[in-house]
């Protein structure tokens, strides 16, 4: 009978895409102190084989843990999930109210807030 093996998944944003057949992941994780109970973020950085180059910066991607492909690649592109779209404050107000209005504002960033 086969082993059933769990392997290690986890979601993060792509933050860099410079080098060939490589992406960047940036995982975050809240975290709770063990003696004054308060949460607080920690991110860490992942370098994953990218076979394709299909990952932007910004995309939310799926990576799983595979035997050691370079010094630094542990990991592989399980799933790329499409990008974040940012908006400004002034845009995402517009855009509830009238697409049109919230298309002016995206296409002149001296109007935009930030």
């Amino acid at each position: 009978m086969p082993k059933k093996v769990n392997v290690r998944t986890l979601v993060g944003v792509v933050v860099s895409t410079k080098s060939d057949k490589t992406a960047v992941v940036k995982i975050d994780r809240v975290k709770t102190h063990p003696k004054y109970g308060k949460q607080y973020k920690v991110s860490q950085k992942y370098k994953v084989h990218d076979e394709k180059n299909e990952c932007q910066v910004g995309d939310k991607v799926t990576i799983k843990a595979c035997r050691p492909l370079s010094r630094h690649k542990r990991w592989r592109l399980y799933k790329a999930r499409g990008g974040y779209l940012w908006l400004c404050r002034r845009c995402w107000m517009a855009l509830n109210k009238n697409k049109d209005i919230a298309e002016y504002y995206c296409n002149n960033p001296e109007l935009q807030i930030g």
